[in-house]
């Protein structure tokens, strides 16, 4: 079976077009490089204290603009 009658098998199971079809497995696709990213960025900085520290500096340099007075978050280390 081909990849078109595939997803003509998806589509008429979801009672869906062909191009609904297309369109929901390319967002599904979307998100999952995004989430795989995001991922990846959350190791580098659990594995470099370097990244990390980078990280916190920039965060705290923002902290003054957007700060509203709410206690920090429970998790975050001073």
């Amino acid at each position: 079976m081909g990849s078109h009658e595939a997803l003509q098998g998806w589509a008429a199971t979801a009672g869906v077009s062909l191009t609904a079809t297309v369109d929901k497995l390319v967002e599904d696709a979307e998100r999952q490089r995004f989430w795989e990213a995001m991922d990846a960025y959350h190791a580098e900085l659990r594995d470099s204290p370097e990244a990390l520290a980078d990280y916190k500096a920039e965060s705290n340099s923002l902290a003054g603009p957007v700060a509203d007075g709410l206690a920090e978050w429970p998790w975050e280390e001073e």
